[in-house]
């Protein structure tokens, strides 16, 4: 089940359910710009930017095999968690959360870069 506080926020933003509250509330209508929000951010920590980069057959498989992360995002909605307004969105805004978050956890690159 999802665990937040009485303020209606996640415990650890560093968790699933913060990670895809964060992706979110990234401006962007799709989720390729968003990520490229959360690329660019890591590019500008990164030895070698040029290397990070989407890896399609993880993302791929993140996205076949994400359930959990699907009853996540619905029950972030469904709080109103979602979004930077935290007003009721509908399912197309909990999808792109869910993608973006997604193809942030695909992005390629090692410990060194």
């Amino acid at each position: 089940s999802l665990c937040v506080d009485a303020s209606n926020r996640a415990y650890n933003p560093f968790v699933n359910s913060g990670a895809i509250i964060a992706a979110s509330m990234l401006e962007g209508n799709t989720a390729r710009a968003r990520f490229e929000m959360v690329r660019s951010a890591c590019a500008q920590m990164a030895v070698r930017p040029t290397r990070l980069r989407l890896d399609a057959k993880v993302y791929a498989s993140e996205l076949a095999t994400n359930h959990g992360n699907r009853f996540i995002a619905r029950q972030l909605r469904e709080c109103r968690l979602l979004g930077p307004t935290r007003e009721p969105c509908d399912p197309a805004e909990e999808r792109l959360a869910l993608e973006t978050y997604s193809m942030a956890c695909a992005m390629r690159t090692t410990a060194e870069e």
